[in-house]
């Protein structure tokens, strides 16, 4: 059996045991005795990462003092995965690394977990705040159990029979989860953070279920602004072809002729300054809200003479959808 987890002298020292459930009874024998537990560890092994296009291949729980259950959940029908519906809102803490990702996948496979959440990147996420470091599970592993976690197996295909070796790495991703909960816990104890990281946790559900709704979008209130602005834009850089740079200007630009090209920003500077607007860029800043005309703010946002060109940057607009 492969090692996800090493010490220095490159001996395996974390081998948890794990029951695989493929049919109804090995599931429903394998779950009865994590009832009593009082948290739960939880992790996902999906075929993707979005939860509307991918699915749920093994759901992993781990509880104390018992071998990680590994649900190979196409295995299971619908109809017989009421047991497992029954744990998932028990009144156990409920551990998860990126518990959102794994909530999200279980509530569109209509196994949406209930109760108290403990998410062991968020908890570190808070303990952490303001300092650059990686919330990674390998991450948080190796700087509070001072192991490697081998996470190789993570892109792997999960849509394939499942290998000895994805069945050991998905057992140790859930039974990891239950040495780092009491650490951090008494980590936000000890830093008076627990009841920003409870607030954190219970915050979760409601952020995942607001992703997975997605956000409402008026098509045609779009358009109708769209080609309300791109009139505007046509119109001003019309005006500003009409534009000509005076002839103290053009002494700084031999090369061109007295017509403003509206793709230059130099062109551009010159005959704003001609017709006295008082800026010394193009800029975006300085378009956008200098004081002048909001249609010719608009116009060089939209076109290319502004100074940002090649970076990427976002035009304020005053109407909103």
């Amino acid at each position: 059996m492969a090692i996800s987890l090493i010490n220095t002298n490159n001996t395996s020292i974390y081998t948890p045991e794990y029951t695989l459930a493929s049919n109804v009874s090995t599931l429903n024998y394998a779950l009865q005795p994590l009832f009593h537990a009082e948290v739960l560890a939880i992790d996902c092994e999906t075929t993707g990462l979005d939860p509307l296009t991918d699915s749920v291949r093994l759901i992993q729980i781990a509880a104390p003092n018992h071998p990680v259950v590994l649900i190979d959940l196409p295995a299971i029908p619908k109809s017989d995965r009421q047991l497992l519906k029954k744990l998932l809102c028990n009144s156990a803490v409920k551990i998860a690394h990126n518990a959102k990702f794994d909530w999200q996948f279980l509530t569109l496979a209509g196994l949406q977990p209930f109760g108290q959440f403990f998410d062991t990147q968020l908890a570190y996420k808070v303990l952490t705040a303001g300092l650059k470091t990686s919330s990674s599970l390998q991450n948080i592993v190796k700087k509070l159990l001072h192991l490697q976690l081998d996470k190789t197996q993570q892109i792997s295909d999960w849509c394939k029979p499942l290998t000895k070796v994805q069945l050991h790495y998905a057992a140790v991703d859930a039974a990891i989860l239950l040495d780092l909960y009491p650490i951090l816990l008494n980590k936000l104890k000890q830093a008076k953070l627990l009841k920003i990281a409870r607030l954190e946790f219970q915050c979760m559900p409601v952020v995942a279920q607001m992703e997975l709704n997605g956000m409402l979008f008026d098509l045609s209130r779009w358009q109708i602004l769209g080609a309300k602005l791109e009139a505007e834009k046509t119109d001003t850089l019309n005006q500003l072809k009409q534009l000509r740079i005076a002839s103290s200007q053009m002494s700084l630009l031999p090369e061109l002729t007295d017509a403003v090209n509206p793709n230059s920003p130099q062109q551009v500077l010159a005959a704003l300054q001609a017709i006295g607007i008082k800026i010394n860029s193009t800029n975006q800043s300085k378009l956008v809200y200098g004081k002048f005309s909001s249609t010719v703010s608009i116009c060089f946002c939209m076109s290319s003479s502004c100074s940002n060109q090649g970076s990427s940057h976002n035009c304020s607009q005053k109407e909103s959808f």
